[in-house]
């Protein structure tokens, strides 16, 4: 079973933990943008960072955001994971003000164990296509 895991820029150290623990639990991640030392990207790199997300998201078998404040990348994430079909797991709070957390297809893990149960029943799961 392999995650994307997404969140906001400016909590990737955080990010990366969660990561860390994913990866405790036996699970694998296609995702590494939480990985960079910057602090913020350089124009000149949006572009190779999209391309390089977006080819990471359609790699993973699932679709993970930690939903810590508001990011327009995270958003555009959970878009294209749902319209590739990709399970899809918001861990923490719900965002009252996207819409698309709301689908049923999204499921809601208020808690780091709750998304580990649902990664698990999704691994034992056979695919649906």
């Amino acid at each position: 079973m392999t995650i994307y895991l997404a969140g906001p820029w400016i909590e990737r150290k955080a990010v990366k933990t969660v990561a860390n623990l994913f990866q405790e639990r036996g699970f694998s991640l296609t995702s590494a943008w939480y990985d960079s030392q910057e602090d913020t990207l350089q124009e000149g790199d949006f572009q190779i960072q999209a391309d390089k997300d977006c080819r990471q998201l359609l790699a993973a078998n699932v679709f993970v955001v930690l939903n810590w404040g508001v990011s327009e990348g995270k958003a555009t994430e959970l878009g294209l994971a749902l319209a590739w079909d990709k399970p899809c797991i918001v861990l923490g709070p719900r965002n009252s003000s996207n819409i698309f957390h709301y689908l049923p297809e999204v499921f809601h893990a208020p808690t780091f164990e709750m998304a580990v149960k649902e990664l698990t029943r999704l691994q034992a799961s056979p695919p649906l296509h």
